[in-house]
């Protein structure tokens, strides 16, 4: 394995989801983050992860942006999901 993360991987919501899990543990490390202020910076995390992932695979269109931005809102629920199930366990 070459790499961990790839553009295209970025792009789904598996990878996405989970790219915004790891940034969001590590700015909990650093910063005093929690409730409403850490589903906040999953939101951002997860629009600059996907939005950017678009940009660098060749999305430039107002309708690509649109779409990646909504992409964004479901993979922040995925990764505040996701946080919430393993915080659980």
């Amino acid at each position: 394995m070459k790499e961990l993360f790839t553009w295209q991987s970025l792009l789904t919501l598996a990878g996405a989801g989970a790219a915004t899990r790891y940034v969001v543990a590590l700015l909990r490390a650093v910063f005093p983050i929690a409730g409403r202020a850490n589903h906040l910076a999953a939101l951002v995390a997860a629009e600059v992860i996907v939005i950017g992932a678009g940009l660098a695979t060749g999305a430039r269109s107002a309708a690509d942006l649109g779409l990646l931005a909504l992409n964004g809102l479901l993979v922040a629920g995925f990764a505040i999901g996701l946080n919430e199930n393993l915080a659980r366990r």
